[in-house]
């Protein structure tokens, strides 16, 4: 149907941990190109190792093809390449997966379930509990907590004192580690793990869930790192249209609770949430564990008896406790017999001894119980946001409040973060994450995909924080504005202007009416003709298209003493510009960083490369064409999208005036090929112009990665060289970094006691079906396995 295809090799990776030296396919190496250029990339997980590690995304995709939503590509660990040029006529290159603690003892689990040769290694009692499990954009352990994959982008640092560069690779569920950048080994967490704010109070992991930012900030300048720590209320993670339809059903309960027809409208909604609740939570436990027919049994099974119990007492007492009771009952057996495969379902028919099993699977059961009941504990958890500054030696953590000194809300993510002289720029970027994005694999996803549905807002909330507040850790005050239209990557000068002119200039990617955080599903179907054609299969996982073409923006904030008094910072001027060719979803930028440890910040941008995604009908889906029929700011109207999808519009690389916002250079990658991941690479002895380096990037062609080099200077001329291996195999690459040199400075992480906490989590175990000595053996299994990470 299209010619124009999205290049397979973008959907293939490899998780082997190699290193060798590239070989040039065309060009050759131009002078002056130095330094190590680092890139991350998602690459799978643990499980994904079973049959190759070369090229774990088809494993994820075969996967994605048996289930109705499956998991994006962005869920995996984070692959880190680096590219050395600090050889004549050579480039090596060296690949490693990020190993945080929780990688180790995921991993340690992986081995633990496959080794069964002795009684040493013959797996674990409790594997079911401590094992992790993707879920949508997440891996989570229903006891161990949320793997922290590493996997977005890089920051580089360099305190006084210190006698080399330092990285940190970064990830948006968890704070950011430091590496070591010879060996690539995750070292220490930059701060203190007890420092920082699990997403939910309750249940207690090891390993908690952790709202941050993939792209914290370092002020050469000050020597100060920032960086922020966020929760979100449950509330605020449920979508608009879920709390309409919850308010509205628990609305009319109580309206017409004490009269007659509440309890003949009771009996209904207690049998109709009875049947519900009982047979997804059966569905949903049980689909952790079971086979499909045990899934199917345990669903069929709740939801018989939920709706009968749900309707008896909602009948008799309202509706209130048939939902509840109805719920557990019908969930509990629901789930059990849900997690029955045909081996397990051998035991009862006698073929072998069933207590042992039985007590296990039980036992099961209830923590998921306890573990959901842990989960809805956190209805009355505050929305807050913490800004966090570290020197070096010191830590200062300051909460956000409005004017009204009310906490602020952050409704989407802060993915990114900016620094000027004076104030910090926080941004709820258009990387949406809610509820519907972890519901998965389960039987009625397509309709909670629906009603848990959180679509990113088309403005975008800009919070400014003065700098000059920021003494002791406390309260600080945050600035609101809102800009028009979305974002998820930004860039701000760091000077403030001229004495007595305070602003801010912000540099933004507009990624107009594109759902960033949605990836291709098998119940999508493609929006061309009928709209009846199902995505190609081979593409499940990989990022949904854009429903119209992105803006390149530039916003000046007034700031003055006097805006903000009032509270009332003010966009006093904005520029924005677009190309029919260029700004498909830009989403990835590099620049000449002259931030990088040891030089000082751009006072004014000069010179942005931006790579754009491009068009692709492959890409195309009707979901979101539906979901953006009605966008407040459309440039393109939605049946020309559609019209230039199908032809396809190439990716590109080009080069932006920030002051301007004209594009002045730019290339256009071939049919079937995607540019991902620049990075500039300043020419040694350079004279000191922003155009005077290479963008080092990788391209996606049909049949495998490669690295090409382009002059900053002249991109239209194409690249001036292309790298390979055939062991080369990146898959989705994100963002990057530049060094000028590395070194082997400190050892890899030591997890230290990852189990504080979680040990006296399990004694409050009571009622329990967890005996002492239950009790006993599963806290053996996690100190024997799991409080250290090697």
């Amino acid at each position: 149907m299209f010619e124009h295809k999205v290049p397979r090799s973008i959907m293939s990776a490899s998780r082997e941990e190699i290193s060798g030296e590239l070989e040039i396919l065309e060009g050759e190496l131009p002078s002056g190109l130095h330094g190590h250029v680092f890139i991350v990339a998602p690459v799978g997980s643990v499980e994904d190792e079973d049959d190759s590690v070369k090229d774990v995304y088809k494993k994820i995709n075969e996967r994605n093809q048996k289930n109705i939503n499956g998991n994006t590509f962005m869920n995996g660990d984070g692959m880190i390449y680096r590219l050395d040029f600090d050889e004549s006529d050579k480039v090596k290159w060296k690949q490693k997966i990020a190993n945080p603690p929780d990688y180790k003892i995921d991993k340690a689990i992986q081995a633990k379930e496959e080794k069964k040769e002795n009684e040493e290694t013959q797996g674990l009692k409790y594997r079911q509990l401590l094992k992790f499990y993707n879920i949508g954009l997440i891996r989570f352990s229903p006891l161990l907590g949320l793997r922290n994959q590493l996997n977005t982008a890089f920051l580089p640092m360099q305190f006084d004192g210190d006698e080399s560069q330092r990285l940190l690779v970064t990830y948006d569920a968890g704070f950011s580690y430091e590496i070591n950048t010879e060996t690539l080994d995750v070292k220490d967490p930059v701060i203190s793990r007890n420092e920082w704010t699990p997403a939910f109070d309750k249940p207690e992991f090891p390993f908690p869930a952790i709202f941050s930012t993939a792209h914290p900030v370092f002020d050469n300048k000050t020597k100060e790192l920032f960086t922020v720590n966020y929760t979100r209320s449950w509330c605020n993670l449920l979508t608009t249209s879920f709390r309409f339809i919850a308010g509205f059903v628990f609305g009319l309960i109580d309206e017409c609770i004490n009269e007659f027809i509440g309890w003949l409208l009771g009996g209904f909604i207690g049998s109709l949430l009875g049947w519900f609740i009982g047979g997804f939570i059966g569905s949903l436990l049980g689909g952790f564990t079971g086979s499909f027919i045990g899934s199917l049994l345990g669903w069929l099974l709740g939801w018989f008896i939920g709706g009968f119990i749900g309707w008896l007492l909602g009948w008799l007492l309202g509706g209130f406790i048939g939902w509840l009771l109805g719920g557990f009952i019908g969930g509990f057996i629901g789930g059990f017999i849900g997690s029955l495969n045909s081996k397990q379902l051998e035991i009862f028919s006698g073929v072998s001894e069933w207590s042992a099993p039985l007590t296990n699977y039980i036992q099961t059961r209830e923590f998921y119980f306890r573990l959901i009941g842990d989960i809805f504990s956190v209805v009355s958890q505050e929305d807050s946001v913490y800004l966090m500054k570290w020197d070096g030696q010191c830590l200062h953590k300051y909460k956000l409040v409005d004017s009204n000194n009310k906490s602020i809300k952050i409704r989407q993510s802060i993915h990114q973060i900016g620094v000027t002289e004076k104030f910090l720029v926080l941004v709820d970027t258009s990387f949406t994450v809610g509820t519907e994005q972890i519901i998965n694999n389960f039987l009625l996803t397509k309709w909670l995909r629906e009603v848990f549905r959180v679509i990113p807002s088309p403005n975008s909330s800009v919070y400014i924080v003065e700098r000059n507040k920021l003494q002791e850790s406390g309260e600080v005050e945050a600035h609101q504005v809102e800009i028009s239209r979305e974002m998820s990557h930004f860039l701000v000068d760091y000077s403030n202007g001229e004495e007595n002119e305070e602003k801010i200039t912000l540099y933004a990617s507009h990624l107009c009416a594109w759902d960033i955080a949605q990836w291709l599903r098998k119940a999508d179907k493609l929006a061309f003709g009928n709209q009846c054609e199902d995505i190609p299969r081979d593409l499940l996982g990989m990022h949904t298209g854009e429903m119209d073409i992105s803006w390149m923006g530039k916003h000046v904030i007034d700031v003055s003493l006097e805006k903000l008094n009032q509270g009332k910072p003010e966009i006093t001027s904005t520029n924005l510009s677009d190309n029919n060719l260029l700004t498909w979803g830009p989403g990835l930028y590099t620049y000449d960083d002259e931030q990088f440890p040891g030089n000082s910040r751009q006072e004014e941008f000069g010179k942005i490369y931006w790579v754009s995604l491009g068009l692709w009908g492959e890409l195309t889906t009707k979901f979101m064409y539906d979901q953006y029929k009605k966008y407040e700011y459309r440039t393109i109207e939605l049946n020309e999208i559609l019209e230039l999808a199908e032809a396809g519009i190439p990716s590109c690389l080009y080069k932006l005036d920030a002051q301007s916002l004209t594009i002045e250079d730019y290339y256009e990658f071939a049919t079937s090929h995607i540019g991902f991941s620049p990075q500039f690479v300043p020419r040694e002895g350079r004279t000191g112009s922003s155009k005077d380096g290479y963008i080092v990037c990788v391209v996606f062609t049909p049949d495998r990665s490669q690295i090409w080099i382009f002059d900053a200077a002249d991109l239209q001329k194409g690249p001036i060289c292309k790298l390979w291996h055939k062991d080369l195999n990146c898959g989705l690459t994100l963002h990057t970094a530049w060094l000028q040199n590395i070194s082997d400075s400190g050892s890899s992480s030591c997890s230290g006691d990852l189990t504080q906490g979680l040990c006296d989590w399990i004694d409050t175990w009571s009622p329990s079906s967890f005996c002492k000595r239950d009790k006993d053996t599963l806290k053996e299994e996690i100190n024997r396995h799991f409080s250290k990470s090697s």
